[in-house]
C-alpha cells in the first residue's frame, strides 16, 4: 500500500535546489509615468501641466508640445489642442486663443492658420463671419475682399445677385436713379437714342412717339403738325388743309 507524503514549502525548495532549479523572480513593477496632459524631464512624477498654448498627447513626456497653426489651448493640461472654429483662424503656433476674421475675409472651414477674402460678387460686413454675402440686385462687388457693394450707377443696372459688374441701360432705355435692377422704358413722346442713358428726352416739335421704349420719334405725316414737345401723337390739319412736308411744327403749315 503507497503512502503520500505532504512537502512543505522549505522542503519543496531545498528539493528544487537540490536537482539544480531555482524559482522565477517575481516581475518588478511598472514605473509611474507622466499622464497625457502633464511632463517632466525624465517622464515620470512628480510632473507639470501643460501650460496654456501647449499639449502633450502620450504618457511618458519630457516636454510639451505648442499647439499647431489653425489650433489653440487655452487650458492647462491638456492632452489636445482646440481647432479654431469657422470664422475664426490661428496663424501662429503656441497659441492661447484664436482670432476673428477681419472685415472682408471670411472662413467656412474649421482649424484653419488664414481667411479667405470675400470672393467678386460678394462682401463680407462683419468680423467673425462663415461665409461671404452676395451683392443683392442693384449693386454689384469687381473686387475680393471687400466689406460692401457698390450700387449701379445712374445709367446703368443690376438684375442678379453676386454680380461683379453693372450692366448698362440699352438704347430706348434709361434709369435716373442708384442702386436699382433694370431700366426704365422711354415714356410715349419721348426717346433714348444711346446706351447708358440716365435720363429720357422729349420728342421735339415737329415729331411724336406713340409708344414707349423707343429711341427715335417719328417725323408728323404730310397733312399733320406737333407744335408741343414731347407728343405721343400728331394732330391732323383742319378739313381740306394739309402741309407740304412732313414734320410740320403748326398749324399755320397747314393750308
Amino acid at each position: 500500500m503507497k503512502h503520500r507524503v505532504a512537502m512543505t514549502g522549505l522542503a519543496m525548495a531545498a528539493l528544487l535546489v537540490s536537482v539544480g532549479c531555482v524559482p522565477a523572480p517575481e516581475p518588478e513593477p511598472e514605473p509611474d509615468l507622466c499622464q497625457p496632459g502633464t511632463y517632466s524631464t525624465d517622464g515620470a512624477p512628480p510632473c507639470t501641466p501643460a501650460p496654456v498654448g501647449t499639449f502633450v498627447a502620450a504618457e511618458g513626456a519630457s516636454e510639451a508640445t505648442p499647439c499647431p497653426g489653425g489650433t489653440y489651448q487655452d487650458e492647462e493640461g491638456q492632452a489636445s489642442c482646440k481647432p479654431a472654429p469657422a470664422g475664426w483662424f490661428v496663424a501662429t503656433t503656441g497659441a492661447r486663443e484664436a482670432t476673428a476674421c477681419p472685415l472682408g475675409t471670411y472662413q467656412d472651414e474649421t482649424g484653419q492658420s488664414s481667411c479667405k477674402p470675400a470672393p467678386a460678387g460678394s462682401h463680407v460686413g462683419s468680423t467673425g463671419a462663415s461665409q461671404a454675402t452676395e451683392c443683392l440686385p442693384g449693386t454689384f462687388q469687381d473686387s475680393e475682399g471687400q466689406t460692401s457693394c457698390t450700387d449701379a450707377p445712374a445709367g446703368r443696372y443690376v438684375a442678379v445677385s453676386g454680380a461683379t459688374e453693372a450692366t448698362s441701360c440699352t438704347p430706348g432705355t434709361y434709369q435716373d436713379s442708384e442702386g436699382q435692377a433694370s431700366c426704365k422704358d422711354a415714356d410715349p413722346g419721348h426717346f433714348v437714342a444711346y446706351s447708358e442713358s440716365n435720363s429720357q428726352t422729349k420728342c421735339p416739335i415737329g415729331t411724336y412717339q406713340t409708344n414707349s421704349g423707343e429711341m427715335y420719334c417719328l417725323l408728323a405725316p404730310v397733312g399733320s403738325y406737333v407744335d408741343t414737345a414731347g407728343s405721343a401723337t400728331a394732330t391732323e390739319c383742319p378739313e381740306g388743309t394739309t402741309t407740304e412736308n412732313e414734320g410740320s411744327t403748326s398749324i399755320d403749315d397747314c393750308a
